[in-house]
C-alpha cells in the first residue's frame, strides 16, 4: 500500500515593523487567508493589543538591531521546517523632513541603523539558519531621484536600496523585491503633508492627496500578497514592483 504524500508546510512569514502601517496590515492579510506570521516590533504591547487573539500570529517584542531580538525571531520559527516563504521589512523611524545643510549626523546614524543595517543583519541571519525564499523591501523613488528639501529620507532610501540591490546580485536563492507603493495613509505621509508647501517634494504628495490617489495599508498589503504568490523564476526575474500610485 503506497504511503500518503507529506502536507506540505504552511507557509511562514517574517514581519518587521509590524505594529503598524504596512507592516500591520501585511500581518492581518497573511494571517487572514492562513499563513503563519511572526509580528515583530519594539513595542511589545502594542503588538499584544492588535494580535494577541489572532490565530496563526507569533509575537515577537524585539529590536532587529540587536543579536539578542534577531535571535528571539530565529527561535521563534526554528519549529518550522524549511526556509520561510518571506521576510517583509516593515520597519521605519521618523526621519525629518530637512535640507541636507542641517542634516543631524547623529540621527542619521540612528536612522541609518533601523532602514538599513538591521535589516541587513536579519535577512542575512535569517538567511544563514534558516534559509529565506522572498525577501521584500518597501522602495522609494526618492532612492534615485534626490528632492530638494528631503535629502535625509533620500539618503536612507538609496543606502537601502543599494544594500538589497546587491544581495539580489549575490543571493541567488533568494527573490528580492523591491515594491515601491508610492503614497500610502501612513504617519510618514502625514508629516508629509504637514510640512511647508514650499518644500519641493511635497508636491507631488499634495497632488496624490488632493485627487484621492492615496492608498491604505490594506490596499498596499493585497497587491503585495497578489506578488509574494508568483513563482521564484519570476520574481527573480523582475526585482521591482509598482503598487500603490507612484509618487
Amino acid at each position: 500500500m503506497a504511503s500518503s504524500p507529506e502536507p506540505a508546510a504552511q507557509r511562514l512569514h517574517v514581519i518587521t515593523g509590524a505594529s503598524a502601517g504596512m507592516g500591520g496590515a501585511c500581518v492581518d492579510a497573511l494571517a487572514s487567508r492562513g499563513d503563519l506570521v511572526v509580528a515583530v516590533a519594539r513595542r511589545g504591547d502594542v503588538l499584544v493589543e492588535r494580535f494577541g487573539t489572532t490565530e496563526n500570529v507569533a509575537i515577537v517584542a524585539a529590536d532587529i538591531g540587536d543579536s539578542r531580538g534577531r535571535q528571539a525571531i530565529i527561535d521563534a520559527i526554528a519549529a518550522h521546517p524549511g526556509p520561510i516563504t518571506s521576510i517583509i521589512h516593515g520597519a521605519a523611524t521618523a526621519v525629518a523632513l530637512e535640507p541636507w545643510t542641517t542634516l543631524d549626523p547623529d540621527q542619521l546614524t540612528a536612522h541609518f541603523h533601523v532602514h538599513v543595517a538591521s535589516a541587513v543583519a536579519l535577512t542575512g541571519a535569517l538567511h544563514r539558519t534558516v534559509g529565506v525564499e522572498r525577501c521584500v523591501l518597501f522602495d522609494s523613488y526618492s532612492a534615485t531621484n534626490p528632492r530638494v528639501g528631503w535629502s535625509a529620507y533620500s539618503i536612507l532610501k538609496a543606502a537601502s536600496q543599494m544594500a538589497f540591490r546587491a544581495a539580489a546580485a549575490e543571493l541567488s536563492d533568494v527573490a528580492i523585491i523591491r515594491a515601491f507603493p508610492g503614497a500610502v495613509g501612513t504617519p510618514l505621509l502625514d508629516r508629509v503633508l504637514d510640512a511647508p508647501r514650499t518644500i519641493e517634494a511635497t508636491a507631488v504628495y499634495h497632488e496624490l492627496n488632493d485627487t484621492d490617489r492615496v492608498s491604505t495599508p490594506e490596499e498596499i498589503a493585497e497587491q503585495l500578497l497578489a506578488i509574494l504568490d508568483r513563482s521564484s523564476d519570476e520574481l527573480r526575474a523582475t526585482d521591482t514592483w509598482t503598487i500603490g500610485h507612484p509618487a
